[in-house]
């Protein structure tokens, strides 16, 4: 008799008497439960991988998109070695100052669309944490 039947079997010989016979363990019952129990530990050590990695994730995304306005702020107060009294200059300057700020906007759409999936992906991860193996089967 295995351990995880013990219970139900020796109530069951009260009514069947001590001649009572039981079916073979099939298949071994303590491995599964032990089996169980290294999925659930790993399942756990995953999520909170999981977790861990969207931290990450977002911490890039946000030294990113920092370097991303700073080099805004620089382009956008740049002369790009002209003379912004010259009306000529200041023309050319506005010009190619627009080519970087449309730049710049695409990539800021980018880095927003990043903290949206970011968003979701914590959304899912707090499911996952709402979800909690039970600690034994049997």
């Amino acid at each position: 008799m295995s351990n995880w039947l013990d219970s139900s079997q020796q109530q069951a010989k009260k009514i069947l008497g001590d001649k009572a016979k039981f079916p073979d363990e099939k298949p071994d019952m303590d491995k599964s439960q032990d089996d169980y129990h290294k999925a659930a530990d790993a399942f756990d050590d995953a999520r909170s991988k999981l977790e861990d990695a969207i931290q990450d994730f977002e911490n890039a995304i946000t030294t990113f998109e920092n370097g991303l306005k700073s080099n805004r702020a620089a382009y956008e107060k740049e002369d790009f070695g002209l003379d912004r009294k010259s009306k000529d200059d200041q023309k050319k300057i506005a010009q190619a100052t627009r080519v970087f700020m449309d730049f710049f906007a695409r990539i800021q759409k980018r880095v927003d669309d990043r903290y949206k999936e970011i968003e979701e992906l914590q959304k899912h991860a707090i499911q996952l944490r709402k979800y909690t193996a039970p600690k034994n089967l049997i």
